[in-house]
């Protein structure tokens, strides 16, 4: 998505480079449109003194560009926007289909630290003992501070039956702590159900992925076939994913109101809303931690702006 955003600017900067030509009068009111333009010479120059002059030849001009855009991302000083090299977009694809391999762990980077955002129900990882917040500063003997996401990842996976070793800072710890673990095929039911005991249903939403939803829907039919009186939804631990699946989810339990809104630079704002009522309205508790990430974060907080239930946890 952001090669194709670099691409349409580039083409525009053509465009405008023409009509500036063929317009005296525009020149001068296009100054900060020359300083753009002298920019974007100044990384080609740069491109072009690496491949004539550097010490090595052949080297990978894909990557050098990559890293390039990379680093402007960098600069923004936002950790939820990153460039995912094509690969990368694949992988991410895979998982959220609901089958990947690997160790079982969902991380992100946190103080330039790569960080556990939490581990995934019955893997290498959990039957580890690692945990949400768990801090990886090697991989294998390699240090990992300030490494980029897509590289720890490649790291991380492997062949199925390989061995890594994480080397964990848990905090509190004054010392690391090594945990070798055995790469497997990670299967991702994000939906695990069960009546308890009087007539409650719990359910437990380890995910949000493409089949999220519609595991929701099987789960709350079975449960209300059974004759539940009232739902525990368990996000515990979930660390997101899909924005849909967050609004399908949202608009199990919300009859009516608005789940999630997005504003973009111009202040528009772009609501996903809940029209009709799916089930019974049952009397709801939310379970959230820690953990608790992203999309999970927008369905606990629809669920609560709505008053359809209540939260428990931090």
């Amino acid at each position: 998505m952001i090669r194709h955003f670099f691409r349409g600017k580039i083409l525009y900067s053509v465009i405008l480079v023409l009509l500036l030509f063929s317009t005296g009068s525009s020149l001068q009111a296009s100054s900060t449109n020359l300083t753009y333009f002298k920019s974007l010479d100044l990384i080609r120059k740069v491109l072009e003194l690496i491949k004539s002059d550097y010490v090595e030849e052949n080297i990978d001009e894909q990557k050098l560009i990559y890293g390039a855009i990379e680093g402007m991302l960098k600069k923004l000083d936002d950790p939820y926007t990153r460039f995912m090299e094509p690969k990368s977009f694949k992988e991410m694809q895979v998982e959220t289909q609901g089958e990947f391999g690997g160790l079982g762990i969902v991380i992100s980077m946190k103080d330039r630290m790569l960080t556990v955002v939490s581990p995934i129900d019955d893997t290498p990882a959990a039957r580890a003992g690692i945990m949400a917040g768990d801090m990886i500063i090697k991989i294998d003997g390699k240090d990992v501070i300030d490494i980029a996401l897509h590289d720890a990842v490649k790291l991380l996976r492997g062949p199925v039956g390989s061995k890594v070793v994480l080397s964990i800072l848990r905090e509190g710890d004054r010392e690391s702590k090594d945990y070798e673990l055995t790469r497997e095929i990670i299967k991702l039911p994000s939906v695990k159900y069960w009546v308890i005991d009087p007539n409650i249903g719990y359910i437990r939403l380890t995910q949000f992925i493409q089949t999220s939803s519609e595991d929701l829907e099987k789960a709350m039919i079975d449960l209300e076939k059974n004759g539940v009186k009232s739902i525990i939804l368990d996000l515990r631990n979930n660390p997101g994913g899909l924005l849909t699946s967050a609004v399908e989810v949202g608009r199990k339990f919300i009859p009516k109101g608005d789940i999630v809104s997005i504003k973009g630079r111009d202040g528009e704002e772009n609501t996903y809303s809940s029209f009709f009522k799916y089930h019974p309205l049952l009397p709801l508790i939310v379970l959230i931690n820690e953990g608790s990430a992203s999309a999970s974060e927008i369905v606990a907080g629809a669920v609560k702006d709505n008053k359809r239930g209540l939260l428990v946890g931090r």
